[in-house]
């Protein structure tokens, strides 16, 4: 089952273009899991819609006006902590969303920890969290166990549209 053409908890979601064919996630191609191939209706900024749509991993809700941001994710190695930090706050400051750094154990959290410390990310960090790769990885994995205990016992998830 691919979790209802890629809505995770009820949420769209956008993978930049490159991504949705030569990413995977347990074995599936990001594509299998994205629902909104254009993330250009929430951010308009010329600038900022280029680092938008290189952001890994979108959840959007939708309303009358079309899709928006309710959560944004980058999965980092040590390397690219500070790329995913930038991308993920162009993200327009009208969307005050949840911003995660997924990777891939503790020196990446120690590296993101002392990046949110910088002047350039201070009034994001409210909204900055690190996970690591298991914990994306549980999550995941409980929406799937969840959508598929749900469907057997003939529930139907609430539509947003």
């Amino acid at each position: 089952m691919i979790l209802r053409l890629g809505r995770l908890y009820g949420y769209e979601t956008f993978a930049p273009a490159t991504d949705r064919t030569t990413r995977f996630f347990q074995s599936r191609p990001l594509g299998e899991l994205t629902t909104v191939h254009d993330c250009s209706g929430f951010c308009t900024a010329k600038p900022s819609l280029a680092k938008v749509r290189q952001i890994d991993a979108i959840w959007l809700e939708e309303d009358k006006d079309g899709p928006y941001p309710a959560y944004a994710f980058e999965v980092e190695h040590t390397t690219r902590v500070r790329s995913g930090l930038d991308r993920l706050t162009e993200i327009p400051g009208r969307y005050q969303i949840p911003l995660f750094v997924i990777g891939p154990g503790t020196e990446e959290k120690r590296l993101f920890e002392s990046l949110v410390e910088q002047n350039r990310y201070r009034d994001f960090k409210p909204r900055l969290h690190f996970r690591d790769y298991r914990q994306l990885e549980h999550l995941f994995n409980a929406a799937v166990s969840h959508d598929e205990i749900r469907d057997a016992f003939g529930v139907e998830p609430r539509s947003r549209a």
